[in-house]
């Protein structure tokens, strides 16, 4: 599961069960410590959290385990979607980016060893309290435009009739 810009707990499912999702920026992956301040600072890294003993402690070993976990997939993410392009140009407003980068993790499935993923998107600034036609017109412009990207980014790469999209709302009011 992912999340793209933002942690979402619908992603998270059963405690205990399945993991946190994996948050991601519309951007792509940073990559972890671009200059680090020696060349082996990875290994040096590792190394330090490799060394928890049966005395280290739960919360010591906890630790170590997420933070080399957390790397190991950075270090994949980055290396899988780092310098890599969508077929189509995406809106560049915020869905635009996001569906760009689900659209990029969609077409590295095999190279990440996935036949299926689940991916979070949000985008605000439905509550109008003005103009309210005019900007309802803006928004859904906006969408139109970002999922048709992604409609024909899929369409070429063939994966279409795998993927579903679901569309939620939660305002939180009642139209009363």
């Amino acid at each position: 599961a992912f999340s793209i810009n933002a942690n979402s707990i619908s992603l998270i499912g059963d405690p205990g069960v399945s993991s946190s999702p994996m948050i991601l920026s519309d951007t792509g992956v940073t990559e972890f410590n671009r200059n680090p301040s020696q060349t082996n600072m990875s290994d040096i890294i590792a190394d330090l959290n490799g060394q928890t003993t049966e005395n280290s402690g739960l919360f010591g070993e906890l630790f170590s385990d997420e933070l080399l976990t957390g790397l190991s997939h950075n270090q994949l993410m980055y290396d899988t979607l780092n310098g890599l392009d969508n077929l189509f140009v995406f809106p560049s407003d915020e869905l635009g980016r996001q569906l760009s980068t689900v659209s990029k993790m969609i077409a590295t499935r095999e190279q990440r060893g996935t036949d299926a993923d689940v991916f979070f998107l949000s985008y605000g600034g439905w509550d109008t309290h003005s103009e309210v036609l005019d900007r309802q017109v803006r928004l859904f412009s906006r969408v139109d435009a970002a999922i048709d990207a992604f409609h024909r980014e899929m369409v070429e790469m063939g994966t279409w009739d795998n993927v579903v999209l679901i569309q939620t709302s939660d305002f939180a009011r009642t139209l009363s």
